[in-house]
């Protein structure tokens, strides 16, 4: 029998909208450096505790955005789409080098490692990412 509070990660198949890179940036509203993630389900994150909707895990914490992205490159089963990042449409974003689903679509350094991300095309960043053992969005429909 199954402890009580023990539930089945699987069965939390993340759905196509959780597809990385997630903006984490963009979700720190406030520019403190810190989001609050579900320790059970890492890529619902959010700015403030109450906004996890759909967290069934009690351990909401505010992680910093580094850590918070360190948490989602070890969730394997979150499919990565790079073509999330490219918001100009010009087919170009930047990768970093280490953190594989580091994406966005501007030069600078990885907020995870602080290696200078590397200039690629969309599909260059998912030939990346399919080499590197990640679920690139779209592969497996």
């Amino acid at each position: 029998a199954a402890m009580q509070g023990d539930h089945d990660h699987a069965a939390h198949a993340a759905p196509e909208v959780a597809a990385l890179p997630l903006d984490l940036h963009a979700t720190d509203a406030d520019g403190d450096g810190y989001v609050y993630q579900c320790a059970g389900t890492p890529h619902l994150v959010a700015d403030a505790p109450e906004a996890l909707a759909g967290c069934d895990d009690p351990q909401r914490q505010a992680v910093g955005v580094a850590q918070a992205i360190l948490t989602l490159e070890g969730y394997t089963n979150v499919p990565v789409d790079p073509a999330r990042a490219d918001r100009d449409g010009d087919g170009l974003v930047y990768q970093s080098p280490m953190h594989w689903s580091y994406i966005v679509d501007k030069d600078g350094q990885c907020a995870v490692c602080g290696m200078v991300l590397d200039e690629v095309t969309v599909e260059q960043a998912r030939q990346n990412l399919r080499r590197e053992g990640y679920r690139v969005a779209g592969d497996d429909r």
